[in-house]
C-alpha cells in the first residue's frame, strides 16, 4: 500500500523517485502548502508543482503526513508486485536485453516486469497534456529543457489526441 501511495504521490508531482523526498519534507513541514519546489539531482533544475488533491488524500491514510520512502531500490520490486496482483498487466511486451556475446536483443517478458517509479513520471506529463495544459507548461515543471524528450513522457493514443483538439477548437 506504501509502494502505491508514493506513486501516487509521484503521479501528482511528476518527479523522480530521488526527488521524491524533497516533496515529502516539504509537505510534512507545511501540509497546507499550495506548491512544492523541487529541486532535480539528475538535470540540476528546480522545478514548481501544485500540490494536488490526492496527495492531501495519500496523507490522510498516514495521520495527515505523507510517509517516507524507505529504500528506493526496494520500491521498483513491490511496485512490480502489486501491477502483478492487479492483472491488468498481463500482456506479454519487448524487453530489450543482452546476450552472452554482449549483443543487445528483444525478449518478451510480461509487461508488469516493466512497470517502475518513472512511469509515475510519464502518467504526470501525460495526464497534463491531455488535459490541454501547455507543454511547455508541463516541461517546466518536469524540468525538460527539450521537447523532443519531453514528447517521449507523452503517450496519447489518435482518438484522444483527436477528441482533444476537437474540444479545444471548439467544433
Amino acid at each position: 500500500k506504501k509502494a502505491r501511495d508514493l506513486f501516487c504521490v509521484q503521479c501528482c508531482t511528476g518527479v523522480r523517485v530521488g526527488d521524491l523526498k524533497q516533496v515529502i519534507e516539504q509537505y510534512n513541514q507545511k501540509p497546507g502548502r499550495e506548491t512544492f519546489s523541487v529541486h532535480m539531482k539528475k538535470t540540476d533544475a528546480s522545478v514548481t508543482v501544485p500540490v494536488m488533491d490526492l496527495i492531501h488524500e495519500v496523507a490522510a491514510r498516514y495521520e495527515g503526513k505523507l510517509p517516507e520512502t524507505g529504500a528506493l531500490s526496494r520500491l521498483n520490486k513491490l511496485l512490480r508486485s502489486a501491477a502483478k496482483l492487479s492483472g491488468l498487466f498481463d500482456e506479454e511486451m519487448l524487453k530489450p536485453v543482452l546476450d552472452d556475446n554482449g549483443q543487445r536483443k528483444m525478449e518478451k517478458v510480461p509487461q508488469y516486469e516493466l512497470v517502475t517509479s518513472h512511469a509515475a513520471r510519464r502518467t504526470f506529463a501525460t495526464y497534463l497534456v491531455s488535459k490541454g495544459v501547455a507543454t511547455r507548461t508541463v516541461m517546466s515543471m518536469t524540468g525538460h529543457k527539450v521537447e523532443r524528450e519531453f514528447n517521449k513522457y507523452v503517450n496519447l493514443n489518435a482518438v484522444e489526441t483527436a477528441l482533444k483538439v476537437k474540444e479545444l477548437a471548439g467544433l
